[in-house]
């Protein structure tokens, strides 16, 4: 069980830009009280050589289920300040990001994003990110986004922990959809 509250302001100027103010988690609370517990499964492979031709004796494995009691988290804050404008057939925008504790995804060193879409034709819409500072340090991205009538998909790939194919230590990827009438 749990609540939480977000906090955000939006402010449309009149020469097309936007600017946006956002607390993730001003308020939030977590109770963790029903049928808590930790599972851990771990494999033992040390004896595996290629004169053993009997997996199932060289490889050991087992699982531990502990049960623990009630206990209470929240998550944790982030200040959001971003502006956006269309400027002709690109979309800009930027956004700074300060986490106030250092915790999961979220980090206490500032992060700085800005990113583009083209819109090339109407339905097909090219978009490219980048981002430093915060939790993952560095990150460039791509996408594109497909208006087929009512029907919107969008694809992005992510760089995680570096700007260059040498330095990254990851990519993610995203797809969604949605039907807009």
């Amino acid at each position: 069980q749990g609540a939480g509250c977000d906090l955000g302001l939006a402010l449309q100027l009149a020469d097309s830009w936007t600017l946006g103010l956002a607390l993730d988690n001003a308020y939030s609370r977590i109770d963790w009280n029903t049928d808590v517990e930790t599972q851990r499964y771990w494999i033992d492979a040390a004896d595996i050589n290629l004169a053993n031709d009997d997996l199932d004796d060289a490889v050991a494995d087992a699982d531990t289920t502990l049960y623990g009691g009630s206990y209470t988290t929240s998550l944790p804050r982030v200040l959001r300040l971003g502006a956006a404008n269309k400027l002709g057939a690109f979309h800009v925008a930027v956004d700074y990001v300060q986490g106030f504790e250092t915790r999961g995804t979220t980090s206490t060193t500032p992060q700085m994003n800005a990113g583009a879409e083209w819109d090339l034709c109407g339905w097909l819409k090219p978009r490219a990110g980048m981002s430093v500072g915060g939790a993952q340090d560095r990150a460039l991205a791509g996408g594109l986004g497909l208006g087929l009538g009512p029907w919107k998909i969008d694809l992005a790939a992510m760089t995680r922990g570096g700007l260059s194919g040498g330095g990254t230590k990851g990519v993610g990827f995203a797809a969604g959809t949605s039907l807009q009438f």
